[in-house]
């Protein structure tokens, strides 16, 4: 198996340099049925597979997965990748299932908006939403938010819970039915 990561051009980027990931390897994928331009979109380099994720390797070669190109939100001029925080999240009393959204925003185009769904093994604690925002501040403050300037508009300001989450059939959050739902709910 190999793995680099690369630009917009397709060309390896160097160490310590965030891009996309694609990997090759014997058994990994040959393409999409009856659908020659995902498979081409996908397969950018004979043998080499494009699953859409951002991610960098640091100088030791270790490689660190940022999260799915199609989940960044666009927050302004800085781009957030929602599943850090949503692992940081899944560790909060009564979470079952969290996922972040872009929610539209005149200033900034987007801002984040934390979905839960509460643990129904947890009745007993019940979830506050402005805990989990809480949980969120904490987490930009300790991490993400020394680093970038604009910071205050990236930390969640919105938390809504739901039953359930909108669900492909493999079982997948799908983001863009539930951004549509937390856009009705907040009257967006």
């Amino acid at each position: 198996m190999a793995v680099k990561i690369i630009d917009d051009n397709l060309r390896e980027v160097p160490p310590n340099t965030k891009g996309e990931i694609i990997i090759k390897h014997n058994g990994i994928f040959t393409g999409y049925l009856k659908h020659p331009d995902l498979t081409a979109d996908a397969t950018p380099e004979d043998g080499w597979f494009r699953p859409r994720d951002l991610a960098y390797i640091n100088d030791e070669g270790d490689l660190f997965v940022e999260g799915r190109q199609s989940e960044v939100i666009a927050i302004g001029s800085l781009m957030m990748y929602p599943q850090l925080l949503e692992s940081h999240l899944m560790k909060c009393p009564g979470v079952h299932d969290v996922a972040v959204v872009a929610i539209p925003d005149k200033d900034f185009e987007n801002l984040p908006c934390v979905c839960v769904v509460q643990d129904p093994r947890a009745e007993a604690h019940l979830l506050v939403p402005e805990d989990l925002l809480r949980a969120c501040a904490e987490y930009f403050q300790d991490s993400f938010r020394q680093v970038h300037k604009q910071r205050d508009v990236a930390v969640p300001k919105v938390c809504l819970v739901f039953d359930k989450f909108p669900l492909n059939p493999n079982g997948k959050v799908q983001r863009g039915a539930l951004r549509a739902l937390a856009m009705d709910r907040l009257g967006l």
